[in-house]
């Protein structure tokens, strides 16, 4: 790694406030890596593409929707255009401390790591509200459950790892979940998985993500990390649910008939019945996906790029 590539992905929609600045503290702060800073815009309207240009970074318009998808086109721009060593991940709203980077990178460097990430310290109250932390905390907790590994801060904006990760894989994850999916992919490669703490600041500029949004993005991770790691965990929950009601319901009208030899409440029974049958079904679904997780299959990649 000596001769190593460095590229860092910058997923932009309209942060002309924290652009320029954050791109000229990375120039500076990586100056003695070989480095080149990639902004993927998802189609901004205001001058973020005007900014990132003027400071020299190299801009590619956004393929696919969505955080994943922006991080998706520049780590694959990365690896197939620039035949990237290493990638940093990182948010362009000057929220993360820039000086920090270099743990990150020397980490691998040095062999001590595949994949590090920031681990989020707040400089101020206001850097990261109560609901957000709580949403953090909860899917940091399944995400160390889940796949077994011990970080606190799953759902960073700045992390780094090395380019073999992506190579030969498709990442499909078009939205905030892009952290779960790389995670996932870096355990079932037994890759070695470092945290480190990272000053985390007030963003410049308008935040992307509301309070109920950012919840509603939070359970839709919980709920695809407990798919694709631990799908008989999810569905066989659900089966385990849905049987317990059926038999719950079932039970008064089982000892009305055998006490009294009628049934009067039949919608009651069949209610129990199908909420019996779902239960089954459900688990039968559990243990087929537990079979096939292992299974990958990679669609041909588009290698066209628009940059502007």
């Amino acid at each position: 790694m000596e001769r190593a590539k460095l590229v860092v992905v910058m997923p932009a929609l309209n942060e002309e406030a924290g652009i320029g600045s954050t791109i000229d503290e990375l120039k500076t702060t990586l100056h003695n890596y070989d480095h080149q800073i990639v902004v993927v815009d998802g189609h901004s309207t205001d001058r973020t593409v005007e900014l990132a240009k003027k400071s020299g970074a190299t801009v590619v318009y956004q393929r696919r929707p969505g955080y994943g998808g922006a991080l998706n086109t520049g780590f694959l721009y990365g690896l197939l255009k620039l035949k990237a060593s290493i990638f940093l991940a990182l948010d362009a709203d000057g929220s993360y401390a820039i000086k920090d980077a270099p743990k990150l990178i020397d980490c691998i460097l040095r062999g001590e790591a595949d994949y590090v990430t920031g681990k989020r310290v707040p400089e101020t109250k206001e850097a990261m509200n109560y609901p957000n932390k709580f949403g953090n905390w909860v899917i940091s907790w399944m995400t160390r459950s889940l796949l077994r590994i011990p970080l606190h801060d799953s759902q960073t904006g700045m992390f780094a790892f090395r380019a073999s990760l992506i190579r030969g894989t498709n990442l499909k994850t078009q939205g905030w979940a892009i952290n779960t999916e790389l995670l996932k992919r870096a355990v079932e490669m037994d890759l070695v998985i470092q945290e480190i703490p990272v000053t985390y600041r007030n963003r410049l500029g308008k935040t992307k993500l509301g309070i109920v949004k950012g919840g509603l993005a939070n359970l839709a991770v919980l709920l695809r990390m407990m798919r694709d790691a631990e799908p008989m965990l999810l569905f066989g929950t659900f089966a385990g649910v849905f049987v317990l009601i059926g038999i719950l319901a079932g039970t008064g009208v089982a000892i009305e008939w055998l006490t009294t030899g009628t049934e009067k409440h039949f919608i009651t029974a069949i209610l129990s019945a199908m909420s019996v049958m779902v239960g089954i079904q459900l688990l039968a679904i559990g243990l087929l996906a537990d079979m096939i997780r292992s299974r990958t299959t990679y669609e041909k990649r588009d290698m066209q790029f628009e940059v502007a």
